[in-house]
């Protein structure tokens, strides 16, 4: 396409061609029903209001684009939003057009059987539209074929479509040739339609084309008495209209006016009086939501808004007092008239010099005038918001804690339901935008507050430390603050629940013109779950320093990781600040640790200095986590590795009995010994424990949950139970198969099967082969620990007994049918059940015994096999029996 026809309408040149294509568009245009496939952006159906659309806050054009999309002219997209910016196409202008001509039923049947132009195929959904605008000459092609539906469409393009959709023939009013633009734009002026401001020679965004097709609406149609003659000078050398006639306007009786006040009316046609005759404006005794001046435009009987039709003469957020009030009738303006309105509701108690009495900062006040006399005003509006927090958030309702500070410092709380026949009430306005805990600003109706709301509004968080403020509570809560050089007004609404004291630190909440309306004091922020530690003891050590002793205080942590540390303390306990850091208070619990500046009667303990001051972690309900106490002997129960819960009689977030989910994520922590023989081993998804051996413990949940994040186990016996790791893998010999920090490791699952994973390098130093268990790290390398053990201090039976039997040894009567007789450390176990066990042959075939031993039966004949010296296994066995059975070593005689 070349650039000189870019976001132009394309001029209609005459070809033999060109004749042909008219001709055939006559004849396959119609009015019948078919299936049009709309474009993407047309689908939020007509009925919406602009602020129903999810990029609501970019449309500037309301008004226009509330009633034509109430018209169905325009609608939204599929994802809910209008895309108010981007700019028109020719075949979306084309749509816009048919809507408006045809109304929105009509221009849906229109249908067209085959292709005019070769780049509008005739099933395109814009087919039919480009098709009828054709016909009436409002769109031309290129004279070559080619319409380039998807061209970006000007202001001056989309005025000559409206211009021709309101009568003017564009051969008349000479819309081609080379100063097309400058005529379309002259007439698009005089008739109204061109928005002011409006650059028409710039590419044209889709609410600036809602804004020129609303402004349409309202302009009039115009005729000719006389067409005049075509001269047409062939040869490409254009044609000229000779004899036409001034376009004059349709009249039409007043009757039919779209305006709803008599004296409004006029004797001339205007467009929506053609086309949309149900449609309606009244601008007599309206006001908006707010109370101010406003018409209201309707349409086949239902409200589409209500619009403020003049700006405010005065416009005040602070210094509308009693000094304003008298220069203002100083300088002869009348307010006898005015009747004052807030937020929407008129106060007939108030008058312009009881308003002035006080000064109201941040309360936006309008003064609205006579339009005939410019200083006579006829409308106070007073606009009041307040902070407001949402509380409470579900899929039926919202409710709001609201305060309004002339009433009392508490809120109120006001809950909004769900009108499940509307799709953008209060429910649905609050909960797109908020979440639980959130701020922002309501204006309800009459400044009531459990009223019914007429807009939202977010707030701006600023945070600091407050400086210096000047505070008074008189006549409000008034003054200002400062933080970081920057000083900030209270608003006269200001929420008084939160004092504010210099060098204290707050969030404050500002309103929409930078005033101060709420505050919340900063707390410290609550420890995470890895500041948190147990704390084993906490000691004295005393030196000489200088001829002098210098006490010094230590304790030793266990974090929930099972690291153990060791910090230096303060010399003075923050907490109580009458003495040293106590071991009753702060051994054996959990503790966060800090290092903080803080100062105690003239004494300064610095932050940054190693030495940390501690606090028994007490996690409340505003914080993620539920801490509970768990005693000696207060298990319901032990611990087993399948364990999908536990009970026991706790304290803490709640006292008495409590069950407790385990799940594969529940880490244990088992801290074992004191002093220099502390340590702490952690495992994750499964324990098998005797809880009888436990002196302390504590279970952490997340907020309000049963599940068991953390289980710390204090004790001087960390041993678990003779179990069976039914996780386990089996590792003949360590892999040199090298990664980027991990090996890749061969192992053998309980079923027998063989695979290999990538194992952490730092487990290579000591692996040896034999059973583990596994676990993964925060590299997402698999970590392994040693399966659990059969305890075998003596020979015996075997009945049910469980656990890893490793390098054990067979002879030649060790198989009896399907029961297995081993010897481990001495010791014999007999008649283990294998029959159902899974083999693995890990024995070096190279050297005596070259068969693969890899069932029951090979075993049968392994173990009778007379030229067979000692054999080695290991297993890994069930209550049931041996799971697996993985043969390390066969000697020769």
């Amino acid at each position: 396409m070349p650039d000189s026809w870019r976001g132009c309408p394309l001029l209609m040149v005459k070809s033999n061609k060109e004749e042909f294509q008219m001709r055939n568009l006559k004849r396959v245009l119609s009015l019948g029903l078919a299936s049009v496939m709309l474009m993407g952006m047309m689908v939020v159906g007509a009925g919406a209001a602009s602020s129903d659309f999810t990029d609501a806050s970019e449309i500037k054009n309301v008004e226009a684009v509330d009633v034509m999309v109430a018209l169905g002219v325009l609608q939204g997209g599929d994802k809910g939003d209008f895309q108010p910016n981007s700019i028109l196409t020719r075949e979306q202008a084309a749509k816009i057009i048919c809507y408006m001509l045809l109304g929105e039923e009509a221009a849906e049947k229109l249908a067209t059987s085959g292709a005019v132009f070769t780049d509008v195929a005739a099933d395109r959904w814009s087919a039919p539209f480009i098709g009828y605008c054709v016909n009436l000459g409002i769109l031309a092609g290129d004279g070559n074929g080619h319409f380039f539906p998807e061209g970006k469409l000007t202001g001056a393009a989309f005025a000559k479509m409206l211009l021709v959709a309101l009568g003017y023939d564009p051969k008349i009013e000479n819309y081609t040739g080379n100063s097309w633009t400058i005529n379309v734009a002259a007439d698009a002026i005089e008739a109204g339609i061109s928005p002011k401001g409006l650059v028409l020679t710039n590419e044209l965004s889709r609410q600036d084309a809602a804004q020129m097709a609303f402004q349409t609406l309202t302009a009039n149609m115009v005729k000719y008495d006389n067409k005049g003659v075509d001269i047409d000078f062939g040869n490409g050398g254009g044609s000229v209209n000779m004899g036409a006639s001034n376009a004059e306007p349709v009249a039409n009786d007043k009757s039919d006016d779209y305006r709803v006040v008599s004296a409004d009316r006029d004797e001339y046609q205007q467009f929506c009086e053609k086309y949309f005759s149900d449609l309606k404006l009244d601008a007599g005794d309206v006001r908006n939501d707010f109370g101010a001046p406003a018409t209201k435009w309707e349409y086949d009987g239902e409200t589409v808004g209500t619009y403020a039709t003049k700006d405010a003469a005065e416009t005040y957020v602070e210094g509308f007092d009693a000094d304003e009030l008298k220069d203002l009738k100083d300088d002869d303006y009348d307010f006898s008239k005015a009747n004052v309105y807030v937020n929407g509701s008129k106060d007939a108690s108030l008058d312009a010099d009881k308003l002035a009495a006080r000064e109201y900062v941040g309360t936006t006040i309008e003064l609205y005038a006579n339009g005939d006399k410019a200083k006579e005003i006829t409308h106070i509006v007073v606009k009041q918001g307040y902070l407001a927090q949402v509380t409470d958030l579900d899929d039926e309702s919202v409710s709001l804690d609201i305060y309004n500070p002339w009433d009392k410092k508490t809120a109120t709380n006001v809950t909004f339901d769900d009108d499940t026949k509307k799709n953008n009430d209060t429910f649905d306005k609050l909960s797109a935008k908020y979440e639980e805990d959130d701020y922002l600003i309501v204006y309800t109706k009459g400044a009531v507050v459990d009223a019914a709301v007429l807009a939202i509004a977010d707030v701006e968080t600023v945070s600091g430390k407050v400086a210096t403020t000047k505070i008074t509570a008189a006549d409000g809560y008034n003054g200002y603050f400062t933080i970081d050089g920057t000083k900030y007004t209270l608003a006269s609404g200001y929420t008084e629940a939160t004092e504010i004291k210099a060098g204290s630190e707050y969030d404050f909440y500002l309103d929409e013109n930078g005033f101060a309306i709420g505050a919340e004091t900063v707390k410290e922020a609550s420890a995470t779950i890895d500041e948190v530690y147990y704390v084993d003891n906490v000691w004295k050590e005393t030196s000489v320093v200088a001829g002098a002793k210098v006490d010094a205080y230590y304790a030793q942590l266990v974090a929930l990781d099972g690291t153990i540390s060791q910090i230096e303390l303060e010399s003075l306990d923050k907490n109580d600040k009458t003495g040293t850091y106590d071991d009753a208070a702060y051994e054996k619990q959990l503790v966060t640790i800090s290092d903080k500046k803080w100062t105690n009667d003239g004494t300064t303990y610095k932050s940054g200095d190693d030495k940390f001051d501690l606090a028994v972690w007490a996690p409340n309900s505003a914080e993620t986590w539920d801490l509970y106490n768990v005693a000696k002997d207060a298990f319901g129960g032990d611990f087993a590795k399948n364990s999908t819960r536990i009970s026991a009689t706790v304290t803490g977030a709640e006292s008495g009995s409590k069950t407790f989910r385990l799940n594969a994520d529940t880490k244990y922590i088992f801290v074992e010994g004191a002093s220099n023989k502390l340590s702490a081993t952690v495992y994750t998804g499964g324990v098998a424990y005797d809880t009888a051996k436990a002196t302390k413990s504590f279970v952490i949940t997340e907020d309000g949950s049963a599940v068991a994040k953390y289980i710390i186990i204090i004790t001087n016996d960390a041993d678990q139970a003779q179990t069976f790791s039914d996780d386990a893998i089996f590792i003949a010999k360590a892999s040199t198969e090298m990664g980027d920090g991990y090996r890749v490791q061969t192992v053998y699952y309980a079923d027998g099967k063989k695979d290999t994973m990538n194992v952490a390098e730092g487990q290579y130093g000591d692996l040896t082969a034999g059973f583990y268990t596994y676990d993964t790290d925060e590299d997402g390398y698999y970590v392994l620990d040693d399966a659990n053990k059969m305890t075998i201090t003596e020979g015996f039976v075997w009945k049910d007994q469980e656990g890893v039997i490793a390098d054990a040894t067979i002879a030649k009567d060790a198989l009896f049918d399907s029961l297995l007789t081993v010897t481990s450390g001495g010791f014999k176990v007999e008649d283990i059940d294998v029959a159902d066990a899974a083999f693995v042959d890990a024995h070096d075939t190279d050297k005596g015994y070259s068969k693969t031993v890899s069932s029951l039966e090979s075993l049968t004949n392994l173990v009778n096999d007379e030229k067979v010296g000692a054999v080695k296994l290991s297993l890994n066995v069930s209550k049931d029996g041996a799971v697996i059975i993985v043969v390390t070593d066969i000697a020769a005689k």
